[in-house]
């Protein structure tokens, strides 16, 4: 078994620095299948990884006092969930790359359900901040387009899927159907 820490710096290029200076990794478990990849670049696509002793974040027990299990193991094969226990008893199985989470929380994905990229001019900083894979940084691993042009919005997709640019899973729509603006004063 391989042991990686995986200590953040600035020449992390898995997310953009000022998120690295976080005091907490926040890797959600959709988005640990989709970046194993990402996480071992030599790695085949069914490479074994394993995040060992963080904090999992359980969102079905958020209402009980046990949504936090300290000390837990996360085993993934491909986009495969295949273990998930207490660090102590979890089988982790040879050759797997193994992250050291002591310190860190791990949640699952989140879902940005409103979001309108392709209306953003086409040379827009936060444009492009987007589309190059910051809401995985932040642990969006779905968004939602509610409006836009659904030929670009496919291709983004298509790439993302295809593994050619990070990015999250995507739902789309294309343009607004009606009247538009639909708000007197909003964005066409």
């Amino acid at each position: 078994m391989r042991v990686v820490a995986r200590d953040l710096s600035p020449a992390d290029d898995i997310v953009p620095f000022h998120i690295l200076r976080m005091r907490f990794l926040v890797v959600p478990l959709t988005l640990v299948a989709a970046a194993a990849p990402i996480l071992s670049q030599q790695a085949p696509p069914q490479a074994t990884h394993a995040i060992r002793n963080v904090t999992l974040v359980d969102v079905a027990a958020a209402h009980d006092s046990l949504a936090l299990k300290p000390q837990t193991t996360v085993v993934w094969r491909g986009e495969t969930i295949i273990a998930v226990g207490p660090a102590r008893s979890t089988r982790i199985p040879p050759r797997t790359t193994v992250i050291d989470g002591r310190g860190r929380y791990l949640i699952p994905g989140l879902w940005d359900m409103h979001v309108h990229q392709t209306n953003l001019p086409a040379d827009s900083a936060t444009k492009a901040a987007y589309w190059s894979g910051l809401p995985l940084a932040y642990g969006v691993t779905t968004v939602r387009d509610m409006s836009g042009d659904l030929a670009e919005l496919v291709a983004w997709r298509n790439a993302i899927n295809s593994g050619t640019r990070p990015g999250p899973r995507m739902f789309v729509t294309g343009q607004k159907l009606g009247v538009s603006p639909v708000v007197p004063g909003a964005p066409s």
